[in-house]
């Protein structure tokens, strides 16, 4: 047990470092957090019944130590003054980075979660536009031929190589043409073999025991916290849990 905090709307009245949860089979926490009573006991509950079961059937191991990120702290959400007081603030919150195991391995949250909605849905847009990109300038229909000495032809008529071809990579080509060299239509086609051959597979979601560890406590710890966030819920929690006891009027917030 600590002494008594109090800082302005901070503090609680009776806080403790917790140093490990359990007797026979302890539960360590690195480095020890701070929080009042009420967290701690939550804790107790949420170990036996979401986080030893999860690693049970996940990882074939049990939870022998948890790495924390954050726990008492005044200040406000996302240290933004112009949020309300954090639960940090009050003893009421831990952050949670990962998890090791009995048998030595470590589970860190940003390593094991995998991509996120944003990350599948970032990567879907920018693959997407690629091709919309590609489509539209190496489609290979209507490029101009270059005849030597500079000029073009298209349908029959002369045209300037260097001025009335399209801008990109189309242009360069055909400024390069007007060299001597004779550019056929079906050149334009190679930038486009070429964009598709290096373009990345689709990201998706990670299946591996770690996230599915993860994700499984994730969900689990919904069901004893008020607020759950985790990295589905915004870019500052890619990398841990945030578990908290507020009292909440309606039911729980889970992301």
């Amino acid at each position: 047990m600590a002494e008594p905090m109090k800082r302005g709307q901070c503090g609680t009245p009776a806080p403790l470092a917790l140093r490990s949860i359990g007797s026979g089979q302890k539960v360590e926490f690195s480095p020890h957090p701070t929080m009042n009573c009420h967290l701690a006991a939550k804790l107790g509950d949420w170990i036996e019944k979401v986080l030893q079961p999860a690693a049970q059937q996940e990882l074939g191991s049990r939870i022998k130590r948890i790495i924390g990120a954050s726990s008492y702290s005044c200040r406000n959400i996302y240290n933004n003054p112009l949020l309300k007081l954090s639960e940090h603030a009050t003893g009421n919150a831990i952050d949670i980075a990962g998890f090791e195991t009995v048998d030595g391995r470590r589970i860190l949250v940003l390593k094991g979660w995998g991509p996120t909605g944003r990350d599948i849905a970032a990567a879907q847009k920018k693959a997407d536009e690629a091709k919309a990109k590609a489509a539209g300038k190496y489609n290979g229909k209507d490029a101009p031929k270059v005849a030597p000495g500079g000029k073009g032809e298209s349908n029959g008529q002369p045209v300037p190589a260097a001025k009335e071809t399209p801008a990109g990579s189309i242009g360069k080509t055909a400024t390069a043409g007007a060299t001597g060299a004779r550019v056929q239509k079906a050149d334009f086609k190679q930038p486009q073999a070429a964009a598709k051959s290096v373009s990345p597979g689709p990201v998706i979601a990670s299946n591996s025991k770690e996230a599915r560890f993860l994700k499984r406590v994730h969900g689990g710890s919904c069901e004893l916290f008020s607020t759950v966030l985790g990295p589905e819920a915004n870019e500052a929690h890619r990398d841990h849990f945030h578990l908290d006891i507020k009292t909440r009027r309606s039911r729980g917030f889970c992301k």
